[in-house]
């Protein structure tokens, strides 16, 4: 009688493309401040198509509201009930200021959405809250960000 050898088949995970959102805010409803929400929009869906490994989600925006409180700032609340739902792994935004300028709302925003696997990058510091140490840095910038407004 002949010996079978049976071959197990191996499975190969495709990995799962990064799934991406852009957050925009502008203060002021003034000319400058619109090309400047215009320009980012562009930025960031220039991003969206450089990127093939990242699937776009969205660009989440508030225009003329200040970053003071995030109570009526209904871009950032879906955006934050789009990552509480699972549909978004991570952020990208301007600066922290854009994002807030409180720093007790920042801290405990970027910890909620660490606990849930989000991670945040911020440009214009560079800083990518699932590759920090520590939060220190954050929240020098954040402290920062809330006494300029």
């Amino acid at each position: 009688m002949k010996k079978i050898t049976k071959i197990k088949g191996t499975v190969v995970k495709k990995a799962r493309k990064i799934r991406v959102a852009a957050y925009i805010r502008v203060s002021t409803s003034t000319d400058a401040q619109k090309e400047s929400f215009e320009a980012q929009e562009a930025h960031y869906q220039k991003l969206f198509q450089d990127h093939k490994e990242w699937t776009p989600v969205g660009i989440y925006t508030d225009e003329g509201i200040s970053g003071t409180s995030m109570v009526n700032r209904d871009g950032l609340q879906r955006l934050l009930d789009d990552c509480r739902q699972g549909m978004i792994d991570l952020i990208i935004t301007k600066s922290i200021s854009r994002f807030a300028r409180n720093l007790t709302e920042c801290l405990e925003t970027v910890r909620e959405l660490s606990s849930l696997d989000v991670a945040i990058h911020f440009d214009k510091e560079g800083l990518n809250t699932q590759q920090m140490d520590s939060e220190l840095l954050l929240s020098m910038l954040s402290a920062l960000a809330e006494s300029e407004s």
